[in-house]
């Protein structure tokens, strides 16, 4: 199973996806109070503020947000391991999600192999419940703490 990538790094990059997702979160709070004229009363259909606009934007696709502290953590982190090593936590990812079970690691290695290199760290990034799934990989597999 894990042979290539320490379980604290698994741990560094979920507590970094876990603040990516707080941000994202505080995001979408702020777009809603947007949404709110100085009463407090909603926009009408069809008005909304600009930065609600880009906020959601933002939800969709995490590049558009620009490059938050936690955002550029996060990718850095994920850019800072090896080939081999994203396999790996995007193998755990899906174990994580249920695409493979434990017994099924090879597989899922196999099916992180299929990904570009390039999209590896792309895929584990736009996952907005990261955390959980590394979190429920690692029980998966025998290596939770």
């Amino acid at each position: 199973m894990l042979s290539a990538l320490p379980v604290e790094r698994i741990a560094e990059i979920a507590a970094l996806a876990k603040r990516l997702r707080t941000e994202r979160d505080a995001l979408v709070e702020r777009a809603r109070i947007d949404r709110h004229d100085d009463a407090g009363d909603p926009l009408g259909p069809g008005r909304r503020s600009a930065p609600a606009d880009a906020i959601d934007d933002g939800l969709d696709d995490p590049d558009a947000l620009g490059d938050t502290g936690a955002l550029a953590a996060l990718k850095g982190a994920i850019d800072g391991l090896t080939p081999e090593q994203r396999r790996e936590l995007l193998a755990l990812l899906y174990v994580g999600r249920g695409e493979f079970t434990a017994s099924e690691w090879e597989q899922a290695l196999s099916q992180a192999e299929t990904v570009p290199d390039v999209l590896l760290g792309r895929q584990a990034i736009d996952e907005p419940l990261l955390p959980e799934y590394l979190k429920k990989g690692l029980y998966a597999i025998g290596r939770a703490r």
